[in-house]
């Protein structure tokens, strides 16, 4: 009996100490605070991390006004305020911050001391016989070249800039005399015997060579234009003169670098003003026979192209066209220049428009055509580092090409590889074929080619001796994992290969390691409910590599969750990881938690999805459910959602502190339907949460931005099933928008046609698809009360979209209100989004929560602006 009552009393002891447990836990949640609206704009958070030479020490940005420096063994640690830019010297000794007005802050790593200097233009930091110096240019004109650790070398006044050869000390600075003459010094860093190398007009866009031996600069005087060069075997001349008489239409603009051999200087010239063009009629003349539709530019903007000047034979050209674009400059002088004479989004169907490739010895400006491609398989082409290979895609063999610069031979590199080269994030686009995923990098030695597919690395043989192989040996694809380089092939010296890897089934994120010699037998270092670097093609993650230290087996990563903020962490192996920033302003909050949901669609289709629950959740409770949506978003199941104001899509965390649930679904297209497949989607996965206990099928209702306003402008007017709706900037009819010209004076078409809209024909040839995706031609359908954000300088989706709706809305009495910010575009910032967050969470309290209704909603007359005063 007594041990009977002992029993009791232990179990009566243990339910009194789990009740206090849980009282504490309801009040310590009862204690967080919900996030409101004055808690949006000043959310801290880290960033541009780095870590010094020896792995000792890290510095990051924390929030928009502090620069942290720490020690990540120990305790030490400094912080320092409105930080503009910073570095550690090389021999991880001192940090040098330049601030926000001027200052400079020579930080001792490890020491109590920090050395500042004010009115600071211009610095540089430099190494040489084992001493860190530092050069800086103040306010006054005073340069000054001292030790960091604080003694000084020399000083000189009236100097008004500076340039820097590091690897020989050279230094190269600018003055005033006192006959006013401009003079330009050399000297080396001891500051003994400087030689004046040039006396006249003021030179500028000055460019050093890689040794410290040449110079290259500008001189303009009375508008003539002179290029000077100077080498230590030569005094400095001017080489050109009259150099924009020389190029008809042009304009030298500046010079920027040398070559790497130094025997080439890179510049760039400009178009030169028409004086005539202020006195032309501004009245355009469109002709259906024009290349391209996009607006002239009278804003007084000079196009700018690539220039070369030739040090040897002297000679100065231009190397770019109106119409082409930079695409890779190779070490050995060869540049890749992509070029369309009509707006690329009309390829499909315009010949102008179809891209070319060139390829240009820079040397003498000689060209080779690559390729007249007729669709987007230019944008595919990559010259390598060394400018050996050119590699491309072909999408109509779905196999990847090389071309040898120096023979022009053409070699099918991937034939008979099992693998899917194109875009996961694209495949259900109509031009998804077009969209190759990329490469990997080349080997230093340019003998090897790294290529990505959906899941997998793949390793080709250049030169064709070898077969093509499957580094990671299948392992990817087998078990939905998508691998990437987590540095440059070029750049790994060890073995041991870092990769990063993303599962694209349980959204989980980490590092795996493999050797070349080893193919593929991966090995996993680390995988977890988070985000180390993030998916590849993701347009939600900002992708974040770790960062290395140069002389150290010590790497900087980033590492968030759902529920905790992005931090800094260090580690050695990509197996244990110690937190460096400890950042988490979320835990002061009523924060989420985030889970995956699995559903179908109402066509049968699998699908993923994300909901959101707020922290303090209470599964006896009935919750409102929003669902906002776009295209892939599950991968952001781990990702931290940053609270701030709503600037189009609702902000997550705002609404789900507030007693939101929220649920982010994936949706997959079928060309032609991409209404259908958005309501396909929400419904199904409408039908799978009203199971659950504790959503109110009553509450749901819908939020989407831009192509997400179109989603929810077509769901509204296919259901009944929600109890408010808020559609910012969305089309409401597919027919006019895809007349109509986007702000950039591209035509919208190409996006419906081959693109994120998803039709995959004209207007003329599936006029059915256009009318179909076209919400407001069921406006009497709707019965769900709206809130429309569309603003009237909106050059992406036009306004009059979101008039057609809403005045169709208001003619027939359906529940409706129209945002909009003046001067606003496609989005709204500052304060104009704190108040479309304020009214979105009035809206959606009064609709879905049965709170007080704003006195907004009640002003029957129209504020600000009527509707013809908007439409101009």
């Amino acid at each position: 009996m007594k041990a009977l009552l002992l029993a009791v009393k232990k179990n009566i002891i243990c339910a009194i100490f789990i009740l206090y447990l849980l009282l504490m836990y309801s009040f310590l949640y009862a204690q967080k605070k919900t996030l409101d609206i004055n808690d949006l704009e000043s959310w801290v958070s880290v960033r541009r991390g780095t870590l010094s030479a020896n792995g000792k020490y890290t510095a990051f940005y924390k929030g928009d006004t502090n620069l942290v420096v720490k020690n990540v063994q120990s305790s030490w640690n400094k912080e320092l305020n409105n930080p503009l830019r910073f570095l550690f010297t090389s021999d991880s000794k001192f940090l040098v911050c330049q601030h926000v007005g001027g200052r400079i802050s020579i930080v001792s790593l490890g020491k109590d001391r920090i050395d500042e200097v004010s009115s600071v233009r211009k610095f540089f930091v430099m190494q040489s016989e084992g001493k860190e110096y530092i050069l800086y240019l103040r306010t006054d004109g005073q340069f000054v070249v001292a030790h960091l650790d604080g003694d000084l070398m020399w000083k000189v006044d009236n100097v008004s800039d500076f340039w820097v050869q590091k690897d020989r000390g050279y230094i190269f600075y600018k003055s005033r005399s006192d006959s006013g003459y401009f003079e330009l010094k050399k000297m080396v860093l001891n500051g003994r015997d400087p030689f004046i190398l040039y006396r006249g007009n003021e030179p500028v866009s000055v460019a050093l060579d890689n040794s410290g031996s040449k110079i290259a600069f500008l001189v303009i005087s009375a508008g003539e234009k002179s290029l000077w060069y100077y080498s230590d075997s030569i005094s400095a001349k001017a080489v050109k003169k009259d150099l924009d008489l020389k190029l008809d239409g042009y304009d030298i603009g500046g010079l920027d670098e040398f070559s790497e051999d130094g025997n080439l200087v890179f510049g760039w010239v400009k178009d030169k003003p028409n004086l005539n063009e202020s006195n032309k009629s501004k009245t355009l003349v469109y002709s259906f026979a024009s290349p391209r539709l996009s607006v002239p530019d009278y804003s007084g903007r000079a196009n700018k192209y690539l220039a070369v000047w030739n040090l040897k034979d002297e000679r100065f050209f231009k190397v770019q066209n109106r119409g082409e674009m930079l695409y890779f400059k190779a070490k050995n002088n060869m540049a890749l220049l992509r070029y369309s004479g009509g707006d690329v989004g009309e390829w499909n169907w315009n010949g102008n428009a179809r891209s070319s490739c060139v390829l240009v010895d820079l040397k003498n400006g000689l060209r080779s055509e690559i390729t007249n491609g007729p669709n987007l398989d230019a944008r595919s082409y990559i010259l390598s580092p060394m400018g050996k290979w050119i590699v491309y895609y072909d999408s109509d063999s779905s196999d990847y090409f090389s071309y040898h610069v120096g023979s022009g031979e053409r070699r099918r590199l991937t034939r008979n590889v099992d693998a899917v080269w194109t875009s996961y994030d694209n495949d259900d686009i109509p031009s998804a074929k077009y969209y190759n995923i990329g490469i990997g990098g080349f080997s230093s030695d340019e003998s090897k080619l790294y290529l990505y597919d959906q899941y997998d690395i793949f390793v080709v043989d250049l030169k064709g001796d070898n077969e093509p192989f499957c580094l990671t040996g299948g392992y990817g694809r087998r078990n939905n994992i998508v691998f990437r380089f987590a540095f440059p092939p070029n750049n790994q010296k060890n073995k041991k290969v870092i990769l990063t890897a993303f599962s694209r089934k349980t959204k989980e994120d980490g590092f795996y390691s493999i050797e070349e010699s080893k193919r593929g037998e991966v090995k996993k270092l680390v995988m977890d409910a988070a985000i180390f670097t993030g998916p590849e093609e993701s347009k939600y993650v900002d992708r974040l590599l770790p960062v290395k230290a140069d002389s150290a087996s010590v790497y900087l990563v980033r590492k968030m969750n759902a529920t905790s903020s992005p931090n800094f962490y260090v580690t050695r192996d990509f197996v244990n990881f110690e937190s460096i920033s400890n950042v988490y302003p979320e835990k002061k909050y009523n924060w989420l938690t985030s889970e995956l949901v699995r559903f179908k669609t109402l066509d049968g289709k699998d699908a993923d999805g994300i909901l959101f629950k707020p922290e303090n959740f209470d599964p006896n409770k009935k919750y409102p459910l929003i669902f906002y949506y776009y295209e892939k978003i599950s991968e952001t199941l781990h990702f931290y959602w940053t609270p701030g104001p709503c600037e189009g899509p609702i902000n997550i965390p705002y609404f789900v502190s507030n007693g939101y649930l929220v649920f982010v679904p994936d949706i997959h297209f079928t060309i032609g339907y991409p209404g259908r497949s958005s309501f396909s989607t929400i419904m199904g996965a409408a039908d799978k949460l009203v199971k659950l206990s504790y959503v109110d099928s009553t509450k749901m209702g819908l939020q989407g931005h831009s192509f997400g306003g179109f989603q929810t402008n077509y769901i509204v007017t296919h259901t009944q099933r929600f109890a408010a709706a808020c559609s910012a900037a969305g089309f409401t009819n597919f027919v006019s928008a895809y007349g109509s010209i986007i702000g950039n004076g591209y035509s919208r078409q190409g996006q419906f046609e081959l693109s994120r809209d998803r039709i995959g024909a004209t207007l003329w040839e599936r006029p059915d698809l256009y009318l179909e995706n076209s919400p407001v031609m069921r406006v009497n359908q709707v019965s769900t009360p709206m809130l429309i954000m569309h603003n009237n300088g909106d050059d992406d989706v036009l306004v009059t979209q979101g008039v057609e709706f809403f005045t169709g809305l208001r003619r027939l009495g359906k529940i409706s209100y129209w945002l909009q910010y003046e001067g606003a575009r496609h989005s709204v910032y500052g304060n104009s989004a704190l108040d479309y967050s304020a009214k979105m969470m009035g809206f959606f309290n009064y609709y879905l929560k049965g709170e007080k209704i704003p006195s907004w909603m009640c002003n029957k007359s129209p504020n600000i602006l009527s509707v013809n005063k908007l439409l101009k």
